[in-house]
């Protein structure tokens, strides 16, 4: 990805957006798909979305493992990450934070995916983990390459 292509804030912002857009985790079964998003899943078994509101509020959280808890943590990262992206349409934006956070949401993205690798007839593709990971290092490229135009 080109630096000039995040050279404004509205891109940045952009870039971020259209990273919640993509399914994060895609879980491939014997007898269905889900796929997960930053703001809930899809099951193509019953042909529902449930939001990740809703998830949480159906799922004891305290009694959920490390690995289906990562995926509230991702989308929370993702969320903060939109956040200090939308803070670019002032001059607050530190683009390190963006792409620290969108990194970090690529990590539990990861985690959360590779989970589900332990079970048998199940494949987990980690999409979010990538498309995450890939943006915080182009953000964090067009920031590093916008200090050493400003020195």
């Amino acid at each position: 990805m080109s630096d000039r292509l995040l050279d404004t804030p509205r891109r940045r912002l952009a870039l971020v957006l259209l990273l919640g857009a993509f399914p994060w985790t895609v879980l491939v079964y014997d007898g269905g798909v889900e796929a997960f998003f930053a703001v809930g899943f899809v099951n193509t078994t019953a042909w529902r979305f449930v939001t990740l509101l809703d998830y949480l509020a159906v799922a004891p959280v305290a009694s959920l493992p490390g690995r289906l808890l990562a995926w509230p943590v991702s989308a929370a990262l993702w969320a903060a990450a939109l956040a200090s992206a939308a803070l670019a349409l002032t001059p607050r934006e530190d683009r390190r934070v963006t792409a620290g956070a969108l990194a970090l949401a690529g990590v539990n993205q990861a985690w959360f995916a590779l989970g589900f690798w332990t079970r048998a007839n199940q494949l987990a593709v980690p999409i979010g983990a990538v498309l995450l990971l890939g943006g915080a290092v182009a953000l964090a490229r067009a920031g590093s390459e916008d200090r050493r135009r400003q020195s």
